[in-house]
């Protein structure tokens, strides 16, 4: 007996968030269907215990400090109040680094020391509050992109993707500029240099961007290059990486508006966003037709190493995407707001941030439970000798009040 697709989708909407791989796995119905807000809704109906949404932080003018706001297009989600505050880990200013598809977070704090400062790197649930020290990384490097993920869930296996530039002038030859590459692995509590990449100074400059967040997507974490015609994919299971085009179309344009940047009417402006669309990599692209009265968007998703274009819709580009039919909009207003629509049923909602961005704060993906985390590090390593020095100075502080 076969039971209606609507009643199986309320049963697997019971299911633990560890199994929405087997889910997806069942046919292309449920796997579709798994990334659509009917869905996700369900979710968060029959497991109230979860928090689904976005964690936006941005800095605090003329200060060291950051604000973390959570924002979900579910009603009274997460029932569980939950507490942003990250004044539970060690050092000071700390912030977010990079958030796993699992709901854990890769946090950066400071040590002063010797009128230095030194950075501490903590993982950490932050829905009940638990963090686990972490082995400080090469400090002659300067951090500009971090990217972390989940490779198992039980027992809890994470990898750690670290790109830097050099803070002193790099031994490296000339006439090149180079991304170092680091990899912590928790199965061996350790980081590694890989093969740096390398940029032609006379070539374009096409550095990893870094004022976004990866965006995830089979398994790899997803950059654009500054050269908007290419993008940085990085594989935690073979830790190697590659290039990626962006659709031919984009690419055209963009050499195109490079040939001819003197002629006015000739160029087309727009601006690109990666986005995760159905467990795929996609492009959204917002751009302005000569005389059009109003901008347009479009989606290419990325199905079988091939760009596809998705949608296309006239009206601003969002700032990201929830599941497969909602847009999320970032609104400079005051008192900060996102804006939450439905492309399939036109529904359209906003909610309010308890704190006002006036900086365009990163998006991250969020989605946790509140179960306790119940992780040991490697017994040989788990707390280095440098960090515990940090931290039992950090705790001394605390105690004194200072």
């Amino acid at each position: 007996m076969d039971f209606p697709e609507d009643v199986v989708l309320e049963i697997l909407s019971r299911f633990y968030l560890n199994q929405a791989g087997k889910i997806q796995g069942l046919s292309k119905f449920y796997n579709n269907s798994s990334y659509n807000s009917y869905y996700k809704t369900l979710i968060a109906k029959n497991q109230p215990g979860i928090a689904d949404g976005f964690l936006l932080q941005s800095p605090v003018p003329k200060s060291n400090d950051y604000i973390v706001s959570f924002v979900s297009p579910h009603k009274d989600s997460p029932v569980v109040p939950l507490n942003l505050s990250l004044s539970f880990l060690p050092g000071l200013n700390p912030k977010i680094r990079a958030v796993a598809p699992n709901g854990l977070l890769l946090c950066e704090s400071q040590h002063s020391i010797r009128h230095n400062k030194r950075s501490i790197y903590t993982i950490t649930k932050l829905c009940t509050q638990q963090w686990k020290g972490l082995p400080i990384p090469k400090t002659r490097y300067f951090t500009k992109n971090i990217a972390m993920h989940v490779l198992r869930s039980n027992p809890l296996h994470f990898k750690i993707l670290r790109l830097s530039s050099d803070k002193i002038p790099s031994k490296r030859p000339l006439p090149f500029s180079y991304t170092i590459i680091e990899v912590f692995d928790s199965k061996s509590w350790r980081w590694k240099l890989l093969d740096d990449i390398v940029h032609d100074y006379y070539g374009n400059f096409e550095f990893v961007d870094s004022n976004r967040a990866p965006v995830f997507a089979n398994g790899l974490a997803h950059w654009k290059f500054t050269g908007n015609t290419t993008i940085f994919a990085f594989d935690f299971y073979s830790d190697t990486w590659s290039k990626i085009a962006m659709p031919e179309t984009i690419v055209n344009d963009e050499n195109n508006s490079r040939v001819n940047a003197i002629s006015v009417n000739s160029v087309r402006e727009w601006r690109t966003e990666l986005v995760e669309y159905e467990g795929k990599l996609g492009v959204l692209r917002e751009f302005h037709q000569p005389f059009a009265p109003t901008a347009l968007t479009e989606l290419w998703v990325m199905h079988k190493k091939f760009w596809m274009k998705k949608l296309e819709f006239s009206r601003l580009m969002p700032t990201t995407l929830y599941g497969s039919d909602i847009l999320v909009t970032w609104l400079s207003d005051y008192p900060s707001k996102v804006k939450f629509s439905n492309e399939v049923t036109g529904d359209c909602n906003y909610k309010t941030l308890e704190q006002w961005h006036n900086i365009a704060p990163t998006v991250f993906p969020f989605l946790s439970d509140f179960k306790s985390w119940n992780f040991n590090p490697p017994q040989r390593s788990i707390q280095p000798k440098s960090l515990a020095k940090i931290l039992r100075r950090t705790y001394e502080r605390q105690a004194r009040g200072v």
